[in-house]
């Protein structure tokens, strides 16, 4: 037997747990990006390493954008933890 209402708010509690299992896929994809992500900039800070170059400022300035690369998407990663907790 239902109570007035039940049905909405089973319809409602159903609704609740779609959003929430395609925002946890959401964030797992977001979380799997970021890492792959983190091992390209990784490998190609170990190639500019292994790499010899003539010029010093260029490896430097390689290395500076493989560091930028990884500071931005850890920045994406903590923006993306906090709004996960909201």
């Amino acid at each position: 037997m239902l109570f007035p209402g039940q049905a909405e708010l089973e319809m409602q509690l159903a609704a609740e747990r779609e959003e929430e299992t395609r925002r946890q896929a959401v964030l797992e994809q977001e979380r799997r990006d970021r890492e792959l992500a983190m091992r390209i900039a990784q490998s190609e800070s170990e190639l500019i390493t292994e790499e010899t170059q003539p010029d010093p400022a260029l490896r430097s300035y390689k290395k500076a954008q493989v560091n930028i690369m990884i500071l931005f998407y850890e920045n994406v990663s903590m923006a993306n933890d906090t709004r996960a907790n909201i």
